[in-house]
């Protein structure tokens, strides 16, 4: 096993910083998807039939519905409306995770830009190119970040709205409580930060700046 250093890795992999960047991207959507499985955790009992089938099928294609179809419906008006923020930051978030975990990455840097290759069509015959600077890899890592701490923070405060209502006030014992987070910005979409056509054809070139 290689001893932690500064120098590491001796191999040539491109811009570090970069990599550290889309590292924590997808680090952080590992974490936001865990928040749609507390929320399955809020709205039915986890040893129920229910909990289970929804766990069995939180995929990447259904997770959104689920939450949306069979969690939001059973929450007041005001509090589905947190949910529905967390849910409209992840998809975004989503999309930047995607961005990398599905491409491959040239090893040419141009303008100290990392530039990923990813398939545009399922058969590969169609491709496009992006180039990204530090400083957008960074903004998506701290919107991802902020994403999972508001969809946690959004579960704490359903956790104990749930508790102060089955808690015994006789028992003298003060309420348990836990605030709103407040809601973050949303989260420039892909568009917003590469600054391309949304109707952009796939290109086979870098999208430039």
């Amino acid at each position: 096993m290689s001893s932690a250093d500064d120098n590491w890795p001796r191999y040539s992999i491109g811009l570090k910083d970069h990599f550290h960047a889309i590292g924590i991207i997808i680090h952080c959507w590992s974490q936001i998807e865990y928040v749609f499985y507390q929320l399955a955790s809020y709205a039915c009992s986890n040893d129920s039939p229910e909990f289970e089938f929804i766990c069995k099928n939180m995929r990447d294609d259904t997770r959104f519905e689920i939450v949306r179809n069979a969690i939001i419906p059973k929450l007041p008006v005001e509090e589905a409306e947190y949910v529905k923020h967390f849910l409209s930051c992840a998809a975004i978030c989503k999309t930047y995770r995607d961005s990398f975990a599905h491409s491959r990455f040239d090893n040419i840097v141009q303008n100290s830009e990392l530039v990923t290759i990813k398939g545009f069509t399922k058969d590969l015959l169609d491709y496009r190119t992006r180039s990204w600077n530090v400083s957008d890899l960074r903004y998506m890592a701290d919107a991802s970040y902020e994403t999972w701490q508001y969809g946690s923070n959004v579960w704490g405060a359903l956790t104990f709205r749930k508790l102060n209502s089955d808690f015994d006030r006789s028992a003298g014992s003060p309420e348990p409580s836990f605030a709103w987070p407040d809601k973050p910005a949303l989260p420039q979409n892909l568009t917003q930060i590469l600054d391309i056509p949304k109707q952009s054809p796939p290109r086979h070139q870098s999208s430039g700046r």
